[in-house]
């Protein structure tokens, strides 16, 4: 790293780009917005075709700022971290030059000496890119190009490393908490929700930046604000013959009973599950038999993605706001095994699988706020859950948006290898690099997922048995040209069929229903039927079977 206290314009160089870096002027910190960061450095980048993406290279000219009174930029072959840890040099060879026998980092207070925290959180924020995001503090972590959640633990070690020698025995529990809270107070450093992966296209892995819209891949950089990073690299090709010999290619096989229909399903979901797109406004459940791998797979799924861009809620409680709070800034919701309790609230899940409704959360002792989920919902189970909800309601909607994942095949005790998991670990990088296929098949297909017979099959049972009155009718009822039923023959019918089915009772409001349901499935409408010595209500060319 070099100074240059001259104000002169720096020469031109080709084939570079910049990279940004959040700097702040003390005197200029009112102006400071940390949404607009400013450009101190170069790096070299080269192109390269690779497969389906290519290495995205900018030809921008070098750009100067000047910062504490000095001009500084990345020399060629220099790191972010040695210009950051140069500047830490200078910032604290010019604080040695100040008085030593009173240090600006102490004051007293009640007899005793401590901690100054508001002059080492500015000096801390003057070494390190902080934001604030929804009461919640994020560090950049350049080397993955993302924003990584920093929780208090995290504070406390970053906190440790900038505290002076003779200072660190004065401290106490309660300054880091306090450091930690007016941290995230700090006006410069406040970042707005509608920041969080504005641009949803684009997927951070370890190496790089994955741009699905050009098929291209990009460097890390800061000029996007990212909360999130696959933890897997991105490989720039990937042959049959290496996947087909792959362990997890095998697993697919197995779980599967090698049925391609459905392995393509499970490809789009993970690649659903690897970006924040949530545009296919899909849920899925993965259901079948004990020892048929759910569990695996997700678990599989969970280490792709990244422990700490995942949330483990059950379906039941995601109507509960402090619950939902979980799925904020995630890329994936996973449970296993969903408990027999039945669905009573299908309004909060429409709207999580939904791009543009809004839903509320609260986390326990703050305040309520509302975002957009982002993260996929995926849930195991051996039962499908109960819909417990009134007869006149229509649950359509709810099953438009869940997709039925089948694991029909039990795998013996004596054949499961108990280091599979471990096995699949190792090819996190395959995995991704088909996942990705998988997502620009769904793009390519305007979000809709690939068709799966038999995971529409598995759907039509669950509605079947869920929806009462869509089961009845299609059950019970035919259309028969010159055929007819009377209304209160339909009645009578159908409340023997709920009462089979463990509802004793069935009120007006969903007898109207029943009357809807069946003139929307045939397009005929009730009317005064004259049939013998009969003149009621009743329904033309529909009889039971």
């Amino acid at each position: 790293m070099r100074k240059n206290k001259n104000n002169k314009k720096e020469k031109k160089h080709s084939n570079y780009r910049t990279i940004d870096i959040i700097k702040t002027n003390k005197k200029d910190e009112k102006k400071t917005d940390i949404t607009q960061p400013r450009v101190i450095g170069i790096i070299k980048t080269e192109d390269k075709e690779t497969n389906n993406f290519k290495e995205n290279s900018d030809n921008q000219n070098s750009s100067k700022e000047k910062y504490l009174d000095d001009e500084i930029r990345i020399d060629e072959g220099e790191t972010i971290q040695d210009t950051l840890n140069g500047e830490r040099n200078y910032f604290n060879s010019k604080h040695n030059q100040k008085d030593n026998k009173k240090s600006l980092f102490l004051i007293k207070s009640k007899g005793r000496k401590r901690i100054a925290i508001q002059e080492y959180i500015e000096y801390i924020l003057k070494h390190e890119v902080i934001i604030s995001l929804n009461e919640e503090l994020y560090k950049d972590d350049s080397d993955r190009g993302f924003y990584k959640k920093l929780n208090q633990h995290d504070f406390g070690v970053m906190l440790y490393q900038y505290i002076e020698e003779e200072h660190k025995r004065l401290i106490v529990d309660y300054d880091i908490g306090a450091m930690y809270r007016i941290m995230k107070i700090q006006p410069k450093i406040q970042v707005s929700l509608d920041k969080l992966d504005s641009n949803n296209m684009l997927i951070n892995c370890e190496n790089c930046l994955v741009d699905l819209e050009r098929n291209e891949i990009h460097k890390h950089s800061f000029n996007a604000f990212r909360f999130n990073c696959i933890n897997a690299k991105f490989i720039k090709e990937l042959t049959k013959e290496e996947f087909k010999s792959s362990c997890f290619n095998k697993f697919l096989n197995s779980i599967t009973n090698k049925d391609k229909e459905l392995k393509k399903l499970i490809q789009e979901i993970f690649g659903y599950s690897i970006s924040s797109i949530n545009k296919a406004k899909k849920f899925f459940i993965f259901y079948g038999v004990p020892n048929s791998g759910k569990s695996t797979i997700l678990d599989i799924l969970n280490y792709i993605v990244g422990e700490e861009n995942c949330s483990h809620i059950q379906l039941q409680k995601l109507v509960d706001d402090k619950y939902c709070a979980e799925l904020f800034g995630k890329l994936l919701n996973t449970y296993n095994e969903l408990p027999d309790e039945g669905l009573s609230d299908l309004g909060q899940i429409k709207a999580l699988v939904s791009e543009n409704d809004k839903v509320t959360a609260r986390r326990l002792y703050n305040a309520p706020f509302s975002f957009k989920n982002k993260s996929t919902l995926i849930f195991a189970t051996n039962n499908l859950p109960e819909i417990k909800m009134n007869l006149c309601k229509d649950n359509s909607a709810l099953f438009k948006r869940l997709i039925i994942v089948p694991f029909l095949n039990s795998i013996p005790e004596n054949e499961q290898d108990k280091q599979l998991f471990e096995k699949l670990t190792e090819e996190k990088n395959l995995i991704f690099r088909w996942s990705l296929e998988g997502i620009n098949r769904l793009l390519n297909n305007d979000f809709i997922f690939s068709d799966c017979k038999i995971s529409s099959q598995y759907l039509k049972e669950y509605i079947t048995e869920e929806d009462l009155i869509g089961s009845f009718i299609n059950e019970n009822m035919r259309y028969k040209e010159n055929g007819y039923t009377f209304w209160d023959e339909i009645k009578v019918k159908f409340k023997l069929y709920a009462k089979a089915n463990e509802k004793s009772l069935v009120s007006a409001k969903e007898e109207k229903f029943l009357k809807k349901s069946i003139e929307n499935n045939f397009g005929i409408k009730v009317r005064k039927l004259h049939r013998g010595n009969y003149n009621k209500l009743g329904f033309d060319n529909i009889k039971f079977i």
